[in-house]
């Protein structure tokens, strides 16, 4: 789901695109321009992007086309989502936008009312109420009524518009917001309430989607009032306990608490349900009408109200005490700030901004103030400025972690820093969180915001990083400071400042447990392969004697040794690991070796006959025969859609082998080779599913194929998306999920399938990058995966990688960073990386609060 939005009119033209296929061509012009369409959201978007597109005729805006009015009309079960393909997807029933139905126009009226009356209120105001019956019932025009005694016993100074309708369900409030349903309001604070009338369909759609759909509704508001705040309420007990609706309302909320909604800094979530239900469960009489479902006005909406008053409060009034401020009206160095760096006597005031150029390859220059951390506050940091440019000396590589940026803002409380490295057409941390956005074309707030060891950014009021986990790096100095300008000597910078300051606040939101618990072991070595250091020929010596078929010859200067790197692992099952390692260059037709472990990777053997070899297996996968199937990396192209490769049947132990040659069937548009990666599942019945990749047509594009024959013959099966190195998870036989690669330092995508892996949807860009994600289902239920680039990573899913939490940096080490993983045992990780060279580490994951 589209949780982010940020802005931009082109891709980094700097960044590497995945070499794996293609030596050093540029990612092509297609794929950057279906990246900027899917990765970048447009500061004035009216409508988040959902996770399924009816036949809808309008989606967004008012008044209404005479289609769009007729197709509202239409009941609303004629109009979900897959209705009109004939598919049943009550999943996206509470997150895609629906317009509700009462019978004839009457919806539509009162949604047309509402519409009329947040018309003639627009512009600022302080306080939007959003939901159903139990908001409309604070007092609402539609009922001719002015908001409440209780309401305007605790908030009467505040202006406050209610767009609340009973009968509302998520997708009908999703429908009214891209609707005209809050056009022209500028509100301070929003406050939602809404999932109670999905409980009727709870049976049909499950409770996570309800929880998904009350995120989504979030979502909306962020996106269209990004300086607002937020706060949503779950959803209120009802009934009595045992009773469906009460304990479908309480496992909605308990998976609304796995979304960690709270992690923007602008939502807070507000829980009643211990005021509202006595010791036994039962609801309190008092705060209820006699239906259970809806609040007594003295009990219920009274305590509804003294709950929202120190919120509402609180966020309505200024809470950030400035500790250190510049304003580009004078130099840096007269307000206080001490300089770093040669360069930063360089610094000029011009046009109303401090230009700061960083026009060497070996000195920095920057501004640094210092200042004192305070207990019980979180770290509010902003800065407006504007990108020019940013450039590399010949031959280096940016690793921000350790050796800067050109231009950056960087944050130390002491005990660690981070902060954000800002380039033209993208921001990013110093590590492994990224957004592309148009940095260059004018001046942007930028505002880090900093619990704990979480870390968001925002720009110009929107949340595009949140940062769970990415305040973690030790920090270099004991005394706490802010910097901004160069602290990057190869790299080159020029950018203008009008402001920076920093700021603390009180912290609105305790600590909360978390929900698991994460122990890394000592990591060990995996030895290189005797005779790694050998000169032998490489993949990228090999060239192509046509370009319509892929086969290749070497040319007689051997290519440079090269220690292994880029691991993938597989679980074959009883007791038995395969690792393939690449052991030459990074390029086409590479060699690669296969290891094998019997001692949970603690030690790795290099099988007989399987070292360097360039068609040596990848994936590995135990057939029902007890045999293990391989299949190599690379292959050759036959003609245009047909390929052959190399399969091989291991015995059970996985020490010897035969060979056979298998068949490949792809789109004739596929590229050189079809690249066989990391994921392959034994589906049963003799179907065995792998993921793949190519360059089509100049685009990378990610495929799954089946083989009904123990991998003899491989067929397309579908083609997952645009991108090269899938790592795909089955939750289900019709539930998976899939993470492509884009860019080198550039946002991994996400894609769905529920159906198999059939289709998939549209792709949508994560914070985290940015090359071979690998990820393990846990038999505890967590969803794992490793990433890399910068460094090597590791981040967790409780909700099938709906969010992610609990990020873990295994090393800031450069190198290839690519990583692999397994669970070896029940909530044991094997973890293995490259960086700086081959390593191996467990990691134990447990479930602490669910």
């Amino acid at each position: 789901m589209r949780m982010l939005v940020g802005s931009s009119r082109h891709l980094p033209h700097y960044l590497s695109h995945p070499r794996t296929l293609q030596g050093t061509a540029n990612m092509s012009k297609t794929l950057l321009t279906l990246m900027t369409a899917l990765l970048l959201f447009p500061l004035t978007a009216a409508a988040l992007d959902y996770l399924y597109q009816t036949a809808e005729p309008q989606k967004t805006g008012w008044p209404l086309t005479d289609e769009e009015r007729a197709y509202v009309l239409k009941p609303e079960h004629e109009r979900r989502p897959g209705r009109e393909s004939n598919k049943h997807l009550p999943a996206m029933w509470p997150v895609v936008p629906s317009a509700g139905h009462f019978g004839g126009t009457a919806w539509l009226d009162t949604h047309a009312k509402l519409v009329k009356y947040v018309e003639a209120n627009k512009g600022p105001i302080d306080i939007l109420l959003v939901g159903d019956s139990i908001t409309q019932q604070w007092g609402s025009p539609l009922d001719n009524k002015p908001l409440n005694a209780a309401w305007q016993k605790q908030f009467g100074n505040y202006k406050t518009i209610n767009i609340g309708i009973g009968g509302d369900k998520s997708q009908n409030v999703l429908w009214r917001l891209d609707h005209g349903g809050v056009a022209g309001l500028e509100p301070r604070l929003v406050v939602v309430l809404i999932g109670n009338n999905n409980m009727f369909f709870t049976p049909e759609t499950g409770v996570e989607a309800a929880a998904k759909g009350i995120e989504m509704c979030v979502a909306n508001v962020r996106d269209k009032f990004p300086k607002a705040d937020v706060i949503a309420v779950k959803i209120f007990p009802a009934h009595a306990p045992g009773n469906r609706f009460y304990e479908d309302i309480k496992k909605t909320n308990a998976a609304l608490d796995t979304l960690k909604l709270d992690r923007d800094p602008k939502v807070h979530v507000l829980d009643l349900t211990a005021d509202m239900i006595n010791a036994d469960g039962t609801l309190k009489k008092e705060s209820f009408t006699p239906d259970n479902i809806h609040l007594s006005q003295d009990g219920g909406y009274g305590l509804y109200a003294e709950r929202l008053k120190p919120l509402v409060e609180k966020r309505l009034s200024e809470p950030i005490t400035w500790l250190v401020q510049y304003e580009a009206k004078s130099l840096p160095q007269e307000q206080g700030w001490k300089a770093i760096g040669e360069l930063a006597a360089k610094a000029k005031l011009a046009n109303g901004s401090l230009h700061l150029v960083d026009d060497s390859a070996k000195e920095t220059g920057a501004f640094r103030a210092t200042w004192k951390p305070q207990a019980g506050t979180e770290i509010v940091v902003e800065a407006k400025v504007r990108v020019e440019s940013v450039a590399a000396r010949r031959g280096t590589g940016m690793w921000p972690a350790q050796q800067g940026g050109p231009v950056g803002l960087l944050v130390s409380d002491g005990k660690h820093q981070e902060g954000l490295l800002l380039r033209p057409e993208k921001i990013a941390t110093f590590h492994d969180r990224v957004a592309l956005f148009d940095a260059k074309t004018e001046f942007h707030t930028y505002q880090l915001v900093i619990r704990d060891r979480d870390m968001s950014i925002a720009v110009d009021g929107k949340i595009l990083i949140r940062g769970e986990g990415a305040f973690c790096k030790a920090a270099t100095d004991a005394e706490a400071f802010v910097q901004f300008g160069s602290t990057s000597p190869g790299w080159m910078g020029d950018a203008h400042w009008q402001s920076v300051r920093l700021g603390l606040r009180k912290r609105i939101d305790e600590p909360t447990q978390p929900q698991l618990h994460i122990t890394l072991s000592e990591p060990w070595d995996i030895p290189p392969t005797p005779g790694w250091d050998q000169p032998r020929h490489g993949g990228h010596e090999l060239k192509s004697k046509d370009p319509e078929i892929g086969i290749a010859a070497p040319e007689a200067k051997p290519g440079k040794p090269l220690p292994p790197t880029r691991p993938y692992l597989y679980d074959v099952g009883q007791g038995v690991l395969m690792l393939s390692v690449a052991q030459g260059p990074d390029a086409i037709f590479e060699p690669y070796g296969v290891l094998r472990s019997t001692d949970a990777g603690k030690t790795w053997v290099p099988v007989k006959d399987l070292q360097f070899k360039t068609f040596a297996p990848q994936p590995h996968l135990r057939l029902p025969d007890d045999s293990i199937l391989g299949v190599s990396r690379w292959n050759v192209k036959y003609e245009p859609g047909t390929y052959v490769g190399m399969s091989y049947r291991f015995d059970p132990k996985g020490e010897s082998f035969t060979l056979f040659e298998n068949l490949i069937r792809v789109p004739k548009d596929a590229g050189q080779i079809v690249a066989f990666d990391r994921d392959i599942w034994d589906l049963g019945n003799g179907k065995i599913m792998t993921a793949t990749y190519t360059r089509a047509t100049g685009d990378y594009a990610a495929y799954l194929l089946m083989s009904t024959d123990a991998g003899a013959t491989w067929n397309h099966f579908s083609t997952i998306g645009v991108g090269p190195e899938p790592s795909v998870v089955r939750f289900s036989d019709t539930k998976m999920m899939a993470i492509l690669r884009t860019l080198s330092f550039g946002p991994l995508l996400q894609t769905w399938s529920h159906d198999g892996g059939q289709t998939w949807t549209t792709p949508i860009a994560l914070e985290e990058g940015s090359v071979a994600p690998d990820m393990v289902l846990m038999s505890n239920g967590v969803l794992a995966c490793s990433y890399g680039r910068p460094g090597s990573n590791l981040m967790f899913s409780t909700d099938q990688g709906q969010t992610w939490i609990h990020h873990t940096v295994i090393t800031d080490s450069g190198g290839f960073n690519y990583t692999a993983l397994r669970e070896i045992s029940p909530g044991r990780l094997l973890y293995v990386h490259d960086a700086p060279k081959l390593k191996s580490l467990y990691v134990d994951v447990k479930v602490t609060k669910k």
